[in-house]
């Protein structure tokens, strides 16, 4: 993605998060196939999501398709997001520096995932950090995690049962780590059990 349209994306993006037209993306455009956001015609009274596929200007070819959707995912679990921590939220965005910063941490992220859902579970780790519930780290920390964690690992792992090579293969993604001499999961010699950010992430995916 060219440097300065993911720019002005992000701004976008970050501008819109307390946007109040947000509700208007339900559950049947966050689950809109990907041939659908091909058709700049179908996207371009989308709020947010219509303003992204003008930036991109030239025909929307399926990366920009399956970029589209997964920002529509993430924008549609925000909606939880209260009035009151939207307001709070405006006002701290202000900041240009702090906009571009986040804005583009999330720009980034997106556009690596590659599952869509990924999205989802994205925007429920950026809840809590909107509701102050973890901080600008932790949540860039979740979100490299969850970037390189495998989606269905994801989904097992904040399950109250946790299969031992669900933690082994999510070792490399900082959310699981194991030890000798912990009773949480334990396989042979070696028990695993969730770091600070995958218990975060346990949290956040079943609250939200």
């Amino acid at each position: 993605m060219v440097d300065e349209i993911r720019l002005n994306i992000a701004s976008e993006l970050v501008k819109n998060i307390a946007n109040s037209e947000l509700g208007e993306i339900g559950i049947d455009i966050a689950d809109m196939t990907i041939d659908k956001f091909i058709d700049y015609e179908v996207v371009k009274d989308i709020p947010v999501i219509g303003i992204v596929a003008k930036i991109i200007k030239s025909t929307i070819g399926i990366k920009d398709a399956i970029f589209l959707r997964k920002i529509s995912r993430f924008l549609f679990y925000l909606n939880q997001i209260s009035d009151e921590k939207r307001v709070k939220f405006q006002e701290k965005i202000k900041e240009q520096n702090y906009s571009r910063k986040v804005g583009d941490i999330l720009i980034v992220l997106l556009d690596k995932f590659e599952d869509s859902k990924k999205a989802d579970i994205l925007a429920k780790c950026f809840i809590a950090y909107v509701n102050e519930r973890i901080t600008l780290e932790e949540f860039r920390r979740l979100g490299s995690a969850i970037n390189i964690a495998f989606k269905d690992d994801i989904d097992s792992f904040v399950q109250e049962k946790v299969y031992p090579q669900t933690f082994v293969n999510l070792l490399p993604s900082g959310l699981s780590k194991f030890d000798v001499g912990r009773n949480f999961e334990n396989s042979g010699n070696v028990s695993y059990f969730r770091t600070h950010i995958g218990d975060l992430l346990k949290v956040f995916c079943n609250e939200y």
